[in-house]
């Protein structure tokens, strides 16, 4: 088996997001509720939309992929969300170039993580 498929998560997370979850734990994190209510219910339930496509990739496709968040402030972030057209509240799915918005759905993203494990 070769290395695993990057697929690129993009979009403005709260910090907790970036972070590998199996990490947390280990380094003596919690999740902190408290922090989450800060952020507005829409940016909460973004949050939780991108958690369990995260579980959900790993669920289907196992160690293919590597789901990977990608933060707007950095380098990587800024350049994909202006090739990809990322408008403001909005996460995509970049996978060898392709994007797909989370709205979408999973289903859509699946689509596109198989097709490009067939390539």
């Amino acid at each position: 088996m070769g290395r695993p498929l990057l697929v690129e998560l993009v979009g403005m997370f709260p910090e907790n997001y970036r972070l590998c979850h199996r990490s947390v734990g280990l380094c003596g994190m919690t999740e902190d509720q408290e922090q989450l209510a800060d952020y507005p219910p829409e940016v909460r339930e973004q949050g939780r939309q991108i958690q369990e496509l995260y579980e959900r990739l790993l669920f289907d496709f196992g160690g293919r992929v590597l789901p990977v968040s990608v933060g707007l402030p950095s380098l990587r972030g800024l350049w994909l969300s202006l090739r990809h057209g990322l408008r403001a509240g909005e996460v995509v799915v970049v996978v060898r170039g392709r994007a797909v918005r989370l709205a979408d759905g999973y289903e859509a993203v699946r689509r596109t993580v198989e097709q490009a494990l067939s390539a």
